[in-house]
């Protein structure tokens, strides 16, 4: 997806990969991840005044840039670690995010063949992202474990083998190449106005 953003508009994008530990000790490296991510656009929006931000997260990527989004009091990770100034969140131009832990299926921005009915392993309270809703593609396919959670999951090696393909099949059901095209698409004259900058920062 990075590598789309940066075909389409030659020279005017940069990327950066989010530093923090990924791994099953979810608290301790989500918190590290979300604190990372609230700095690294508080300072560049601080000393970039032009950059706009793309933030692009799969699994537990989405999880973290979710909760750096949301209010403090909505988080599940990273409570304490402060948040966005006002100006870096209008700075923040689009997000999209793939296989969220935290998906709720009733969101307006959700995209793909999910459950509306279901949510992920630790869904968000509902509309805790509202204030990114136009610029938020949260992409979800049925029985993906990660973000439809359910018990038929564990019901037996096949069901559960059947969940880990669909959480990975992101990187091949063409949703990537749909995550850039609909996280730049706008209808109103600000965000269309956005897209004509020529400083543009991907951080994955």
């Amino acid at each position: 997806m990075a590598k789309d953003i940066s075909k389409a508009r030659p020279g005017e994008v940069t990327t950066e990969d989010l530093d923090y530990p990924a791994d099953t000790n979810v608290k301790e490296g989500g918190t590290r991840g979300v604190r990372v991510l609230i700095d690294t656009l508080n300072v560049q929006t601080e000393a970039c005044p032009d950059q706009k931000f793309v933030l692009l997260g799969y699994s537990q990527g989405a999880m973290v840039i979710g909760d750096a989004l949301a209010d403090a009091k909505t988080r599940m990770i990273g409570e304490t670690t402060g948040a966005l100034t006002q100006e870096a969140a209008e700075h923040v131009l689009a997000v999209v995010l793939y296989g969220d832990p935290r998906f709720e299926g009733q969101e307006t921005f959700n995209v793909g063949s999910f459950d509306p009915k279901l949510g992920g392993i630790m869904p968000r309270q509902l509309g805790s992202l509202g204030t990114y809703a136009e610029r938020i593609r949260d992409f979800c396919v049925e029985g993906d474990l990660v973000c439809q959670a359910s018990l038929a999951a564990g019901e037996s090696r096949e069901a559960v083998d059947s969940a880990q393909e669909q959480h990975v099949a992101y990187y091949t059901n063409g949703m990537q190449k749909e995550g850039p095209n609909s996280s730049s698409t706008s209808s109103t004259p600000k965000q269309r106005k956005l897209r004509q900058l020529d400083e543009l920062e991907v951080v994955l």
